[in-house]
């Protein structure tokens, strides 16, 4: 398997720990690290900044529009294959979710696939009312405990994994790519039409208008067409 980059948001080390050890085995790359200079707790700083006001006595609008514009870029310097989200990221109630965390990377351009990891079940109406349609792609997939336990690593690799892998599938910036690769009119068709009721940003719809309009010169304007049917998730 070719090694995919993924950014784990989880607020406890110790799960941190032993879900960045899980991808490791299997190959992925986690980031950020528990290397020399503490990259770990420096990004969760920032992740309890952005979603707590009380957080370290700091309400300032300025401060927290601070720390989410690093976590962005971060997130596209790194040009991460997946972001894994906790649902509880902060331990008061006054504190916003790793859903609201989502929606706000979704607002700055943020198309990466989201897999939420939660002990939370995505069955309570406070999960299900606010898991929006803008955040796709995403999966929610539950860590299989109720209570402060470990993951297991069987229950992680039997079902994790799997969604994880089901999740980077629904990328559209992946169906771009592989709408390049079509080698018939009929891949093409094929593949255009996969992107309906995808999410796409801005750029990757223009690189796409292009691509469509010098294909459709050479073959037909029934791409055209499909063009047009596809929903512009980012508008």
């Amino acid at each position: 398997m070719e090694s995919k980059k993924i950014l784990l948001i989880e607020n406890q080390y110790r799960q941190f720990i032993k879900i960045k050890t899980y991808l490791n085995n299997v190959g992925y790359t986690v980031c950020p690290t528990d290397e020399v200079g503490d990259p770990f707790n420096e990004f969760i700083d920032y992740v309890r900044i952005y979603l707590n006001p009380r957080y370290g006595g700091i309400e300032e609008k300025s401060r927290r529009k601070e720390v989410i514009e690093r976590i962005v870029k971060e997130i596209n310097t790194e040009d991460f294959d997946a972001l894994i989200i906790d649902y509880i990221l902060v331990g008061n109630h006054v504190s916003k979710t790793g859903i609201f965390l989502a929606e706000t990377l979704r607002d700055n351009k943020v198309t990466t696939p989201i897999i939420f990891l939660s002990r939370e079940k995505s069955n309570q109406p406070k999960i299900i009312n606010n898991l929006k349609e803008k955040l796709e792609p995403f999966e929610w997939i539950h860590k299989g405990y109720d209570g402060r336990e470990i993951l297991d690593e069987e229950y992680f690799n039997r079902y994790v994994i799997k969604g994880i892998q089901k999740c980077i599938g629904k990328s559209a910036s992946q169906l771009l790519d592989e709408i390049a690769k079509s080698q018939t009119f009929n891949d093409y068709k094929k593949r255009i039409n996969n992107l309906k009721n995808k999410r796409i940003t801005s750029e990757q719809r223009k690189e796409l208008e292009e691509f469509v309009k010098n294909l459709a010169a050479k073959t037909s304007s029934e791409l055209e067409t499909l063009l047009k049917s596809i929903d512009n998730g980012s508008e």
